[in-house]
């Protein structure tokens, strides 16, 4: 999702905070549409990297939340990152009280951490924060930071509440909301009836979260496959990158390379019986590029620099094959521009140049070939 214009002041306030040195204690972020939150991050750790400072991810384990405080102190410990942003907060806060119990009992222990910390927490939670943690919330260091929906929403309409007026029209609005409504009452149906779960996944499961991921309904979205879990597992790899997905973008980075592993495994397995299955072999690009972004996102060079080696690879195959496709064409250029930045983060100059001027070379072509396609443009301005 592109990043409206009118973040970039409280982008930047949030980077100066994270990065400014002898920073310590913590603040709060609060996007009313949730789909913009993995690109702030990036945009955060964008502007950080550039004033040679490092801004890492963190998730809590929500498999053990009886002392957060320690899970922070010991990811300190091992990140030298200037700052953290916690990106999972939400889905803790969905197990119950607890973290924001504990939190609050051991606020003053934040402040000794030593260095600035930034929790991603949605508007409902938001709220409760302020109710069984006062204290918790009162003392953060900076104000509460709202990035807040560009479009004029309608409080009754939950969909339009989540929609951006500049990326969806009116009458699209209207036929998803119908979809969706329509996707929710076959659901119910199925259940009823007793439908196999595997074949509610495929037929129904998938197509919705399709739907909520385009509308930024990341809460339902993350009900529905915590809800199908264990379908999801059995289901197409096609699923199983949907639920990988959704888990991402709730910050639980465990679950989201649980999916994303396992469909690789499957389409590993099924390349084997036939390899120029062209479908699969895309599905299989996705799958590389989303765990080549998870390594690249917690800090594992050299596992993101394998997965995006083979990405390059596989992209180049397909190009080959089809050069007259658009798409793999920007796969391939993204590919290398990937390469670029990870052989950068490990001091390797001349691969990273190479590459840099590879994806120049594919962008240039791009542009040249289609003048009328305005990210082509947009494109041409990173790293320049």
């Amino acid at each position: 999702m592109i990043i409206p214009y009118s973040y970039e002041p409280d982008i930047r306030l949030i980077t100066r905070f994270l990065t400014r040195d002898n920073e310590n204690g913590y603040g709060f972020a609060v996007a009313v549409n949730q789909a913009v939150i993995p690109g702030i991050n990036r945009e955060i750790m964008r502007l950080a990297s550039g004033e040679n400072k490092r801004v890492s991810l963190f998730s809590f384990d929500t498999t053990n939340l009886s002392n957060p405080i320690i899970q922070l102190k010991e990811a300190i410990d091992q990140d030298p990152s200037d700052g953290l942003i916690i990106i999972n907060l939400d889905l803790c806060v969905m197990e119950g009280d607890q973290i924001l119990l504990a939190m609050n009992f051991a606020r003053e222990e934040l402040f000794r951490l030593g260095k600035p910390l930034l929790f991603w927490i949605g508007e409902k939670n938001l709220g409760r924060l302020n109710q069984v943690a006062k204290d918790f919330f009162v003392q953060r260091r900076i104000s509460t930071v709202w990035f807040q929906s560009i479009s004029s929403p309608e409080p009754e309409e939950i969909l339009t509440k989540r929609f951006d007026e500049f990326l969806m029209r009116p009458e699209d609005l209207d036929q998803l909301t119908r979809k969706v409504h329509l996707l929710t009452e076959q659901l119910r149906d199925a259940e009823q009836k007793g439908v196999a779960s595997g074949r509610i996944v495929e037929e129904i499961v998938a197509p919705l979260l399709k739907l909520y991921a385009e509308s930024g309904l990341l809460e339902q979205a993350l009900d529905l496959v915590t809800t199908y879990k264990g379908a999801i597992i059995k289901g197409t790899a096609g699923v199983l990158i949907q639920a990988g997905d959704i888990y991402r973008q709730a910050g639980d980075l465990s679950n989201a390379k649980a999916m994303y592993e396992k469909a690789k495994t499957d389409l590993g397995d099924r390349l084997l019986n036939n390899p120029e299955n062209e479908y699969e072999r895309h599905l299989q690009s996705i799958v590389l590029e989303r765990l080549g972004k998870h390594y690249e996102t917690i800090g594992n060079f050299e596992q993101a620099l394998k997965l995006y080696s083979e990405l390059a690879t596989l992209c180049r195959e397909l190009h080959e094959a089809n050069p007259r496709n658009v798409e793999l064409q920007e796969g391939l250029g993204i590919a290398h521009y990937k390469l670029a930045i990870i052989h950068k983060e490990l001091n390797n100059e001349v691969q990273a140049r190479e590459h840099y001027e590879e994806w120049r070379k594919i962008l240039a072509d791009l542009k040249k070939s289609y003048p009328q396609v305005a990210k082509y443009k947009e494109w041409g301005m990173i790293g320049d």
